[in-house]
């Protein structure tokens, strides 16, 4: 795309050169208020909305209005914080360093009802010289970002934003307002055909993953061939399974890992995480270690491992992985030995694996428990196919499994460069770095878009 005909510097180096005719002006000059929010008493029975940072996506969508908090405000709280169309709803404090500076434009589903900020949120209102859109896309760029982290307050090692801090942001600007609402529905258009783009990718990753656990669920509790003679496995969960497959108790197939690192003579520390069994990088994570491995039990690959803890909370997190070498883990999961060959494990990671997606695992023991240990477990029956079988059923679904990996992966890594282009595209247009003038833009993505 090509740049501006005349460019002038700013002496600022996040910002560099800016076209001839541009000026450089600092927020507070563009804007008639900034405002911090209110938060009110707990409403006794109709409150006023008060928006969070919740109801702002990382890249300054409005989403989970229906979530919205409602509180009991003042008659002057309400003045004082009342957003109006065109308001730029900043926010300024947060626990994650992605959300800290993250902008919101109001447009009327805000203002269909009577609606205030939280005091974790800063409001600024543009003045005739800026175009509220032109300021959501800067104060949504890297460049507004980069000045946060250089001017910001911090107390814990996270960005805090203050009203001082915004209005002093740096901020290239068109005197021509048309020029900055020419930019703004140019980047409109642009960044929602990448954020649909984005979008479709991560259904396709949630068509093939969801794709992936109905192959392994049916593989593993069916088998290969389609031609065999079924029965009723009487485990409501798994259904029919081949005639010839046994059902066993767990503790047939596997033994309760009992080896300690008594001498802690193992340094390899392993770690289950989402699903898959990791080395831990102990050099950096002194804080989240024990003083001594002396506890840690020791694995070796084919070993099977679970975390049945905090089963009544945490209802997302994958819970079986399958160690490949050896060394050591925390004893706070259960580790399974393969009571036979270790060409087993394969096959019954990939059962119990179907087990986890399937929510089985947390209907264990005597009603609800928060974890369960090895003597609740060992009674859970598991298939029991031809030592034969469970090699090639285990071989199927590694090649199967990899393909589907690297479908996903390949998608992860375009929507990776998207929001690369995304973020690249919206400083370039900000900054006056392209001309975006004679782009041709749709009739809906040229009007108002916070009318």
């Amino acid at each position: 795309m090509k740049p501006y005909s005349k460019y002038k510097q700013t002496g600022i180096t996040w910002i560099g050169e800016i076209p001839q005719d541009w000026y450089l002006s600092k927020l507070k000059w563009l804007i008639t208020s900034n405002d911090g929010g209110v938060w009110g008493n707990d409403p006794m029975e109709n409150g006023t909305r008060v928006l969070r940072s919740t109801e702002i996506s990382v890249d300054g969508k409005w989403n989970n209005l229906k979530d919205s908090a409602y509180r009991d405000l003042s008659d002057a709280e309400i003045r004082k914080s009342k957003v109006e169309i065109g308001d730029l709803i900043i926010t300024k404090s947060s626990g994650s360093e992605l959300h800290i500076g993250k902008t919101a434009v109001v447009d009327k589903r805000i203002t269909s009802e009577i609606t205030c900020y939280s005091n974790f949120m800063q409001r600024i209102r543009p003045n005739t010289k800026m175009n509220s859109q032109f300021g959501y896309w800067y104060l949504n760029s890297q460049i507004s970002r980069v000045q946060y982290q250089i001017f910001s307050n911090t107390t814990t090692g996270l960005a805090n934003l203050n009203s001082d801090t915004i209005s002093n942001l740096y901020i290239p600007i068109s005197v021509d307002t048309s020029m900055q609402k020419k930019i703004a529905s140019y980047l409109n258009y642009k960044i929602f055909l990448i954020d649909n783009l984005i979008s479709k990718n991560k259904q396709l990753i949630q068509l093939l993953e969801e794709k992936k656990q109905a192959t392994i669920n049916q593989v593993v509790t069916k088998g290969l061939d389609p031609t065999v003679k079924m029965k009723d496995s009487g485990i409501e969960w798994i259904g029919k399974v081949p005639e010839h497959w046994e059902i066993k108790p767990l503790f047939a197939i596997f033994s309760n890992n009992k080896t300690k690192n008594i001498n802690q003579n193992e340094k390899n520390v392993l770690s289950l995480s989402y699903g898959r069994i990791i080395k831990r990088n102990v050099e950096n994570n002194f804080g989240l270690l024990p003083s001594s491995f002396q506890g840690y039990q020791v694995v070796a690959s084919g070993y099977i491992i679970l975390r049945l803890t905090d089963l009544q909370n945490d209802k997302k997190s994958l819970r079986v992985g399958l160690s490949k070498e050896h060394g050591i883990i925390t004893s706070a999961y259960i580790g399974l030995v393969p009571k036979n060959q270790l060409s087993n494990s394969q096959y019954y990671y990939y059962l119990l694996h179907s087990y986890d997606i399937g929510k089985v695992l947390y209907g264990l023991g005597n009603g609800v428990r928060q974890t369960l240990n090895f003597s609740e477990l060992k009674w859970l029956p598991l298939l029991s196919p031809s030592e034969e079988e469970l090699v090639k059923i285990a071989q199927y679904l590694d090649g199967y499994v990899e393909k589907i990996e690297n479908k996903k992966n390949t998608l992860i890594s375009q929507n990776l460069l998207l929001r690369e282009y995304r973020q690249t595209l919206i400083s370039s247009a900000v900054t006056g770095k392209i001309d975006v003038r004679d782009e041709p833009i749709p009739e809906e993505f040229i009007k108002d878009q916070i009318l």
